[in-house]
């Protein structure tokens, strides 16, 4: 009897004992995916206060920028004894990149963000390296580039997020407003995070030089006052010239494009183009793009276009050329494309083919009262395939992807030189004028045209089955309750994120392709120009 007690004994010890275990496992396991839910949340909140949707596209064009990028074209940067002398400073400086409008300054500081990742794989303390694209004015704005910046950090050092989190809650209620929006807040809250990072930080910042003047101004001040808090902000500068050797890799990448054509004329093309490209990436491969629309595959036809051929110094005429040789002088043709150039130029976020297509048609068909109409006049394969060489990489199988960019911001400065209407030989015969302040009056006229088509105004936006989903949200999910749900990826693109989500599309409710950009633009456009359209349209809405 007593050595069954004894026995019963160990066994409710043994029991105990990995009862005991077992609670600590579950204690950390739960302490875990309460970790990971936090962290969930944090990056949820800081991709809404900080609007990292915005960077989603900047992943997109490195990853571009990395396919058609000739590395050994950007080698020497990494033998330059300037940037030896600023990667091993112990200090603080500053590296600055120059060069002439196309001659790669983007795509050569996108290659030594990587090259400078991979170095830091190697170093202790490993430095944390961030970059950031100012792209145009929206990206460019102080809050934009600040708000960017913290984003990145955050993501990088998951230690800062939670007194991050706390700091600017406390600071919303504080201010009434979102402190994102504040740059003085944005400013000292970046500057916070720097003061307590005890390893180096590399910022990466591209295209400055699109930011107007006093954003300039505003960013540069505040990275010059705190560079002692950034590993990379050091007073060097370094120019990006042209070089032979660098123009003949940059031409042999280009060329790659026109493989179908015999090794002598490639190797023609070559040494003229190696010769006479100064430098200008952009100048390279408009010209291969202007080659491709002529169809020259005769010795004779392509040098005859090489002594006909501007120089890199007059890239417009390059830009006019290929643009003529597209309408064929046609004065529909190119009104048409120097249109949806200036919608694609002026938007504020990627346009996909058929809203560009249904802006394009509205806008040059201003009599127009009826969705039904103005369906008919959209021609999105007629505009893409007379604006194609001026824009970047194109998914012509996703038309509704929202993916359309210039291929360069040399283009939006040309664009604003040219009229609307040319006849073969380059007479004008109806010029207008599209600079920013009146493109921005074009597109805010389409927008508002559009949402008083007589269809938009009489169709209701929800049908009566949605609208009645939307008073019990329970029911919404009640057929998916076994999916999980998509983890947020912050460099993810919104196609995706969403892709087995529920959607609402006002295309299904035959309000048609442009509805979203009208209805969620209108008033941008209306507080940035000098609208044309009659104040009682606009009240109407």
């Amino acid at each position: 009897m007593a050595w069954e007690n004894d026995h019963l004994a160990t066994i409710i010890q043994e029991f105990l004992t990995s009862a005991d275990k077992l609670e600590k496992i579950i204690n950390k396991a739960t302490l875990e995916i309460i970790g990971d839910i936090k962290m969930m949340l944090y990056d949820q909140d800081f991709s809404r206060w900080l609007r990292a949707n915005k960077l989603a596209l900047q992943t997109e064009l490195r990853s571009n920028w990395g396919v058609t990028r000739a590395d050994q074209a950007c080698e020497f940067l990494l033998e330059d004894p300037r940037f030896k002398s600023w990667y091993d400073a112990t200090e603080s400086r500053q590296l600055v990149i120059f060069g002439d409008v196309g001659h790669g300054k983007s795509v050569a500081m996108a290659f030594l963000a990587e090259m400078l990742s991979h170095k830091n794989n190697h170093r202790l303390p490993s430095p944390v390296l961030y970059q950031y694209y100012c792209q145009d004015h929206e990206t460019g704005k102080p809050t934009s580039v600040l708000s960017a910046l913290t984003y990145l950090l955050l993501t990088k050092l998951k230690g800062l997020q939670k007194p991050f989190h706390e700091r600017y809650k406390q600071q919303a209620q504080e201010l009434g407003l979102e402190p994102s929006l504040d740059i003085i807040t944005m400013e000292d809250m970046l500057q916070n995070m720097l003061e307590k990072i005890d390893r180096p930080v590399i910022s990466v910042i591209d295209g400055l030089d699109e930011c107007d003047r006093d954003s300039r101004q505003r960013l540069l001040k505040f990275l010059k006052q705190y560079r002692k808090n950034l590993r990379d902000l050091r007073l060097f500068y370094l120019v990006l010239n042209s070089g032979p050797k660098r123009d003949r890799i940059i031409v042999e990448k280009a060329l790659e494009a026109l493989d179908y054509l015999s090794p002598e004329i490639l190797g023609l093309l070559k040494e003229n183009l190696s010769q006479r490209a100064q430098g200008s990436a952009i100048w390279t491969k408009m010209t291969i793009k202007l080659i491709q629309l002529l169809s020259y595959s005769t010795k004779s036809s392509i040098e005859s276009f090489l002594e006909e051929l501007p120089l890199p110094g007059q890239l417009s005429d390059v830009y006019t050329s290929i643009l003529l040789q597209i309408t064929g002088g046609n004065q529909q043709n190119w009104q048409l494309a120097i249109a949806a150039l200036n919608i694609v130029a002026a938007s504020r976020r990627a346009l996909s083919i058929l809203i560009l297509a249904w802006a394009v048609a509205l806008g040059l068909a201003p009599g127009v009262n009826t969705l039904e109409a103005l369906a008919k006049k959209v021609q999105h394969e007629r505009v893409m395939r007379l604006i194609y060489p001026f824009i970047a990489s194109p998914d012509y199988d996703q038309p509704r992807k929202h993916q359309l960019r210039l291929t360069h911001h040399s283009v939006k400065e040309w664009l604003s030189e040219q009229p609307n209407s040319k006849e073969s030989g380059s007479k004008v015969i109806h010029q207008t004028n599209y600079a920013p302040k009146h493109i921005e009056s074009f597109m805010l006229d389409i927008c508002v045209k559009y949402l008083l088509l007589d269809e938009i105004v009489q169709i209701e936006l929800f049908s009566e089955e949605q609208a009645a989903l939307g008073e019990l949200p329970q029911l919404r999910s009640a057929a998916s309750d076994d999916d999980l749900p998509r983890e947020y990826d912050p460099n993810c693109t919104w196609e995706y994120f969403e892709e087995d989500m529920a959607r609402f599309d006002p295309v299904d409710r035959d309000l048609g392709e442009l509805f979203v950009y009208a209805s969620c633009h209108w008033t941008s456009k209306l507080d940035s120009t000098e609208f044309s359209s009659d104040l009682y349209d606009v009240t109407q809405i």
